[in-house]
């Protein structure tokens, strides 16, 4: 009988000791825009039509086919300088600002003095058309998930060149995909289920905001209910890096210099040190 009885302890013990080794395993917690899409082609583009339509009363001075010739280069310039926006009302500001340049000496700015331009545009525009600009950005986005399907989704923000190495790196090690971003979760979620690419959880601009709108709060709690297990934390965005201890809640912070930011591509690099790390998270 007492054999048994330990025996059945120590059955039950492993059992618990092994599925605390799968809940307690290694994680990447991802940004979406840039990092894991090339979301600003479908942003810009949408933004673009927008701004169009906001900024219709400017057009009828101004012959059609100009705007035609310059709305291909604008665009372009746009996406160069994506990193610029953060609430998606700015879109209208950093439009608006490369298209008077663009009225003014016939010419698109160069990459250089767009900030400024873009800065000087956020101080001068009226309010009250950032808020109309911004209700019917989503409005024709959601439109968008009526009409397109997951897979043209994807089409529409294709896959980063870093994501589609990521995962076949991590394909056969037992890691989790956390996507933490300030984009709305049915986007993040129709696009993974377009990509057919494994997530674990999405954490989008909803969550975010019980966190007071701080990515490091919300990967602070996750960390906290994981034991505090290795993870890595990949952005765009050096501003989601200061300031706070990550290492306190032992995550290795990387940024992303392919996504939305004037830094050169790191993409290679970056890669390479998941390699070197992938077998500590994953055992």
């Amino acid at each position: 009988m007492r054999p048994l009885f330990l025996y059945l302890i120590y059955l039950t013990s492993f059992k618990f000791s092994l599925s605390l080794r799968v809940y307690l395993m290694g994680r990447f917690y991802l940004d979406f825009d840039g990092v894991i899409a090339h979301s600003a082609i479908e942003c810009v583009n949408n933004a673009f039509s927008v701004w169009q339509e906001t900024e219709n009363d400017l057009f009828n001075n101004i012959d059609s086919s100009t705007i035609s010739n310059a709305k291909s280069k604008i665009i372009d310039c746009c996406i160069s300088n994506r990193y610029l926006v953060i609430p998606p009302e700015h879109y209208f500001c950093l439009i608006d600002a490369i298209f008077q340049e663009f009225l003014s000496k016939n010419k698109i700015p160069e990459d250089n003095q767009v900030p400024n331009l873009f800065f000087s545009k956020i101080q001068s525009v009226c309010p009250k058309i950032l808020k109309t600009f911004k209700k019917n950005f989503f409005s024709l986005r959601d439109k968008k998930f009526v009409t397109l399907s997951d897979e043209d989704w994807v089409r529409e923000n294709p896959e980063t060149l870093f994501i589609n190495q990521f995962y076949k790196i991590i394909k056969n090690n037992s890691v989790e995909v956390i996507v933490v971003s300030r984009k709305n979760y049915m986007a993040i979620k129709k696009w993974f289920l377009g990509s057919r690419l494994p997530v674990k959880e999405i954490y989008g601009n909803e969550a975010l905001n019980k966190y007071d709108n701080n990515k490091y709060n919300l990967i602070e709690s996750l960390q906290l209910k994981n034991q505090k297990n290795k993870a890595f934390f990949i952005d765009d965005m050096i501003s989601e890096f200061d300031i706070h201890n990550w290492q306190k809640i032992n995550v290795i912070t990387l940024q992303a210099g392919w996504g939305y930011n004037d830094l050169d591509d790191n993409t290679q690099d970056i890669l390479e040190i998941i390699k070197e790390h992938i077998n500590d998270l994953s055992n």
